[in-house]
């Protein structure tokens, strides 16, 4: 009998493992932004456990990089104070699980606390060499003898037959640049007559050539006169800003440069690096949607100087940096900032110490310290001692083409 119960129990053994075998594995939980029958409450619970998470992560973070942290102002955020109101597969058409403004904006939060992670050390790693070769910069730079009345003419003598891009960053809000921006069309236009010239604009909405009636925020009113300028030359305008801004152009998200304790900034979501990510994407696009049509066209891109700086993390004019490309910046000769008068403009200028920020034309032997500082030419436009134009985020208007 006990010899029986010996051979009968390692059958058992064997028969037991055997079934378990060929059963599925045990099921783990699994992740409820890849369950997409998990309910709205816990994928709601999961993005906001996501934002806290990601806000203690960058605000440990940004102590260690004190110099992107007030150069590039990449802080922790917390929270948003407009939601984001747009289709959620238009932001994200990758992320199914999104179905509410709610949760996309705290998916937008998240992703942004994330570049911020990955940003932080690249901009404090570019704003140490910068301030390191300061007296390399002020060694290297091209003299250029000509008056700001001359400018224009000169910098349309730079394009060549050639010249694939030519990118126009600007400091928003002053309408001395705006005005050198039709001087420059206008100088093409003579210098260049038998090219194809397109200008590709942030201020104007990408549906603009396909509807009689356009909505635009009433701030970007003072670009009409680059748009009517362009027109008058012939020169197509393609607008560059997804329809996911203009909807939300009043979206605004709160970081804490200062620690969580201390008072928060506000500032549009559409600056912030996320935002910033997005909408190049979807410029870049639009570029390589046109240059397939049209491969010999001089392609003029004006937007935000940090949209084309050749040392910001989304730059477009780095996805075409070579021969046949230009980045010219564009800012106020000087400006008030805590009531106080200077000319130190750009970022470039503080972490330089203000040593060329009085240059009105800036350009540089080196190449690669020209992608080091962000431009091929840098103006100083002189302006009027005045606080900066705000763009009214608030009021829409239409206008017919």
């Amino acid at each position: 009998m006990l010899k029986k119960k010996f051979i009968i129990l390692p059958v058992l053994i064997l028969f037991t493992m055997a079934t378990y075998a060929q059963r599925p594995p045990f099921p783990f939980k699994k992740n409820p932004f890849f369950q997409h029958t998990k309910s709205t409450v816990s994928i709601s619970q999961k993005l906001q456990q996501r934002v806290q998470r990601t806000y203690r992560q960058v605000l440990t973070a940004q102590q260690n990089y004190p110099l992107a942290l007030s150069t590039y102002g990449i802080a922790a955020t917390k929270k948003a104070n407009v939601c984001l109101k747009a289709n959620c597969q238009d932001l994200y058409p990758n992320v199914p699980f999104l179905n509410n403004s709610k949760q996309l904006t705290n998916y937008f939060i998240a992703r942004q606390n994330r570049e911020a992670l990955k940003v932080l050390p690249q901009m404090q790693r570019h704003a140490e060499i910068v301030q390191k070769r300061t007296e390399d910069f002020v060694q290297a730079q091209k003299p250029i003898d000509i008056s700001m009345e001359q400018a224009m003419p000169w910098l349309a003598g730079q394009i060549s037959d050639k010249t694939q891009y030519l990118f126009l960053g600007e400091m928003h809000g002053f309408p001395v640049i705006q005005e050198q921006i039709v001087r420059l069309l206008r100088e093409l236009k003579i210098q260049h007559p038998q090219r194809h010239i397109i200008l590709f604009s942030e201020f104007f909405p990408e549906n603009l050539n396909q509807a009689e009636i356009v909505e635009i925020p009433v701030g970007l009113l003072r670009y009409l006169s680059i748009y009517q300028t362009a027109l008058q030359l012939q020169i197509p305008v393609v607008g560059l800003e997804p329809d996911f801004v203009l909807k939300n152009w009043t979206a605004t998200i709160r970081s804490h440069p200062d620690g969580d304790r201390e008072s928060p900034v506000a500032w549009s979501a559409w600056a912030a690096l996320e935002g910033d990510r997005l909408r190049s994407e979807k410029w870049l696009d639009t570029l390589a949607r046109y240059r397939e049509q049209y491969p010999d066209a001089l392609f003029v891109v004006h937007t935000g100087a940090g949209h084309v700086d050749y040392s910001q993390p989304y730059s477009l004019a780095k996805k075409f940096q070579g021969p046949f490309t230009l980045v010219a910046n564009f800012y106020p000769q000087q400006i008030k900032r805590n009531n106080q008068l200077t000319h130190n403009t750009t970022a470039f200028d503080v972490l330089t110490q203000g040593q060329l920020a009085t240059q009105a034309i800036l350009q540089f032997e080196d190449d690669a310290l020209s992608k080091l500082a962000g431009f091929d030419v840098q103006f100083k436009i002189p302006n009027p001692v005045e606080p900066p134009l705000h763009v009214d985020n608030e009021v829409s208007f239409a206008f017919h083409e």
